[in-house]
């Protein structure tokens, strides 16, 4: 009966705290559904076409115009090759919708495409990637390309080098059989109306490889012009500004956790009997988790770099402005949660969906790439959407730090926005 009391007891504390009581059973559907949304794009099926890739087609041929068809056939890839103004897209506006975000690899078909392919030679098609995206997510569009260049070239480059195939057949049928082949039977073996009557409408390829590698048309992969690195970066370097800015964002908790203590204990009370501003005392409690934040980021970019050699990039300062900002934003972030609840329940259950929601929204833990359009809309209203974008800027496009400066002006933003709105509503008591 004594065990009965207390768990009796344990439930009225549980479900007194409402406000506690609904972030308990509220912040995992949220969670729920926010990574649903945002993951959906990873896992859409064949049919829906989760790979939208801008094509430049600058050749006037034939086979070009296959080529497209050909890619746009997949199940997996939707092409993009007009623009808004219904006009066929060009190499410039290609490539500057992978250099702007919008999309993370283009596709590049030369002017003489076809004239190449006709006359048996090389030629190279160019993928232009960007380097912030895994490899595991190019992947699938090179494959589809690499099949529809095997289905727009393989018939034309067959019949550039049947006359000589024949040849071979011919030689290899009078050295077993020991006698010649009038000249006038051979030419007409090796006639292009042969070709066209007795092999190119049946399924023997007879002694033409399909490996890629021997294909006329080969893939060239290409980071976009403005992008300085030499080198694709690795998925490290991917990945570790993502799991920094999520990890520094953890600091609203401990920053909530700490005024609300100091409210419930009377600290305020007595520090505002000395002869010390307002102002003052929130700086003097912010500014070491700012610290911490730092402390943060130089622990995780140093493992990666100890660890997975990471390069960090040409800009030690715009590494230490971006997370300047961003520290300053989830330190007014904090102070704004800390203003908001009045249990550790509510503010740790809030803490917890406001760090893992947005951190979802904006591509620290989920690429933004793979998000439809609207998602990534929704991305821009998280400051750790533009910290992942400052980081990679330099971290994997190679740029400086002039580069990073409007990124770093929105997370000021962010910060400025949180702390005024915190400040008008804070009560030292």
């Amino acid at each position: 009966m004594r065990a009965w009391a207390i768990v009796v007891k344990e439930l009225k504390e549980i479900f007194r705290d409402v406000g506690g009581l609904i972030m308990l059973f509220v912040v995992p559907i949220v969670l729920l559904f926010v990574f649903n949304f945002t993951m959906s794009g990873a896992f859409q099926g064949p049919g829906e076409r989760p790979f939208r890739v801008p094509v430049a087609n600058l050749d006037r041929g034939d086979i070009g115009a296959t080529l497209v068809e050909q890619l746009d056939s997949s199940e997996w890839i939707a092409v993009e090759s007009e623009n808004a103004e219904g006009e066929p897209l060009s190499e410039e506006e290609a490539v500057a919708t992978v250099e702007g975000g919008r999309r993370n690899q283009a596709v590049v078909i030369p002017p003489d495409f076809s004239e190449k392919i006709a006359a048996g030679e090389r030629v190279d098609i160019t993928v232009v990637i960007d380097g912030a995206v895994p490899s595991q997510y190019t992947g699938p569009v090179i494959g589809a390309l690499q099949g529809a260049i095997f289905g727009a070239t393989f018939g034309e480059q067959m019949r550039g080098q049947f006359p000589e195939m024949m040849d071979r057949q011919i030689d290899r049928f009078e050295e077993d059989q020991g006698f010649t082949i009038p000249p006038s039977v051979r030419e007409s073996l090796i006639s292009s109306d042969f070709y066209q009557r007795y092999i190119a409408d049946s399924d023997l390829s007879m002694e033409f490889n399909a490996d890629p590698d021997d294909l006329l048309a080969q893939i060239v992969r290409v980071q976009p012009p403005s992008v300085e690195r030499e080198q694709f970066p690795t998925v490290y370097q991917q990945t570790a500004s993502g799991y920094a800015i999520m990890f520094v964002f953890f600091i609203i908790m401990h920053i909530g956790s700490s005024f609300l203590l100091e409210q419930q204990g009377g600290t305020f009370r007595r520090l505002l009997a000395a002869p010390v501003g307002r102002y003052t005392i929130l700086v003097g409690k912010l500014f070491p988790n700012v610290i911490v934040n730092f402390l943060q980021v130089a622990i995780m970019f140093g493992a990666s770099m100890l660890f997975f050699g990471i390069d960090l990039g040409n800009s030690p300062l715009g590494i230490f402005l971006i997370t300047l900002c961003l520290s300053l934003s989830a330190c007014g972030l904090g102070l704004l949660i800390a203003t908001l609840f009045r249990t550790h329940t509510q503010l740790s259950g809030m803490g917890v969906l406001i760090v893992l929601t947005t951190s979802a929204l904006s591509g620290a833990m989920v690429p933004r790439f793979i998000m439809g359009e609207f998602v990534q809309q929704v991305g821009l209203v998280c400051p750790q959407t533009w910290a992942l974008i400052a980081y990679q800027e330099i971290m994997v496009r190679g740029r400086g730090l002039i580069d990073v400066l409007p990124h770093c002006g929105m997370l000021l933003g962010f910060a400025a926005i949180f702390l005024v709105v915190a400040l008008l509503r804070f009560r030292f008591e």
